[in-house]
């Protein structure tokens, strides 16, 4: 919890900004997929 204070959850708690790489072009669900990927080697 305390990586996500510091990357801004507090200040983006219940609204549409993401703390994840928040100036993307990428499709969120190609981010996910790309994300749970890299994760099932």
């Amino acid at each position: 919890m305390e990586l996500l204070g510091e990357m801004g959850h507090n200040e983006k708690y219940l609204t549409d900004d993401y703390i994840l790489c928040p100036d993307r072009d990428m499709n969120v669900n190609s981010l996910m997929d790309l994300l749970s990927k890299s994760f099932s080697h």
